[in-house]
């Protein structure tokens, strides 16, 4: 889970004399001390995060999809209410720290809400302390989410609204929008598995 795929992150980046991680992943590591005391890791910007990530954009229709440039990530997330038809699908290194491959993102045809769609690798025993973590830390009036466990895959199905989510807002970029999902879903993981 969460803390062995950290283990083997800090394990690979310390044999770097330039290691660097992100905000999240130091602040872990130190918290679980799987830093030396002679490891100097340097804190990345989270700007940085998804520069190197896969995207793909799609019609919602027909779920045709092509390659689109990393820098799509740079539009303002109001791009997406402008283009209601399409989806975007992120791919990134990153994601594997938290036990997820890819994470979606599109507007609700019903609600305008930003819906993010993602496979979150954990167990089915996580079930009531996973919808009980969400159902408190997402928060206003656009909570809303939906919890499946796919039983051959071995994961949990969900779709949440970007809007519940601390520290959104409609002015940032789509890139930013990544962030604060990549941060919600890191500090989440992380609660559930220390509280196993």
């Amino acid at each position: 889970m969460l803390h062995d795929r950290m283990k083997k992150l800090v394990e690979k980046v310390a044999a770097d004399e330039s290691a660097e991680l992100f905000h999240e992943e130091v602040t872990y590591a130190k918290k679980h001390e799987l830093l030396k005391e002679d490891h100097t890791i340097l804190v990345k910007d989270s700007k940085e995060r998804f520069r190197d990530a896969y995207v793909e954009k799609g019609l919602k229709e027909t779920e045709e999809s092509f390659e689109a440039d990393v820098s799509l990530l740079e539009q303002p997330l109001s791009y997406l209410l402008t283009h209601k038809d399409t989806f975007l699908y992120v791919e990134s290194k990153w994601f594997e720290v938290i036990g997820v491959d890819a994470i979606s993102i599109e507007v609700d045809d019903v609600f305008g809400t930003y819906d993010l769609m993602l496979g979150l690798k954990l167990q089915k025993k996580f079930q009531s302390s996973l919808k009980a973590k969400l159902e408190k830390n997402l928060s206003g009036d656009e909570t809303k989410f939906d919890l499946m466990f796919d039983a051959q895959e071995g994961l949990w199905n969900i779709n949440i609204a970007l809007n519940g989510i601390p520290g959104y807002n409609e002015g940032m970029k789509i890139s930013e929008a990544y962030d604060i999902t990549y941060a919600f879903l890191f500090h989440l993981v992380e609660t559930l598995e220390d509280n196993q």
